[in-house]
C-alpha cells in the first residue's frame, strides 16, 4: 500500500468548503448529520480562517491511500473447466 499527501490552497473559505463537499468530505469533526445553524457556521469559517498561511491562502492537505491485489491464477481441470470454491466463512 502507498499513501501520498496532497495540499490545496484557496483564496476564501467558501471556495475550499465548496470542494470538500464536492469530494463527499464533512469539515467538523462532531460530523453532525442535520443543517448547522449560523452560529456553529460562524465558528468553523473563524477556525479556517485562523490557519490561513503567512501568503494569505488557506491550505487543505488531504491523504491518498491506494494499493493493488492479484487474484491466484485460476485452477482448471484437465479438460479446461474452471474450479470455483465456495467455502464457508470460519468461525473465529
Amino acid at each position: 500500500m502507498v499513501s501520498m499527501s496532497i495540499t490545496g490552497t484557496y483564496a476564501n473559505a467558501q471556495k475550499l468548503l465548496q470542494d470538500m463537499r464536492a469530494w463527499g468530505g464533512n469539515p467538523l469533526a462532531t460530523r453532525s448529520r442535520g443543517l448547522l445553524g449560523r452560529a456553529a457556521f460562524r465558528r468553523m469559517l473563524e477556525s479556517l480562517e485562523a490557519g490561513r498561511r503567512d501568503d494569505g491562502t488557506l491550505p487543505l492537505t488531504f491523504e491518498i491511500v491506494y494499493g493493488h491485489a492479484f487474484c491466484p491464477t485460476p485452477r482448471t481441470t484437465s479438460s479446461g473447466e474452471a474450479i470455483i470454491r465456495f467455502d464457508r466463512p470460519r468461525k473465529s
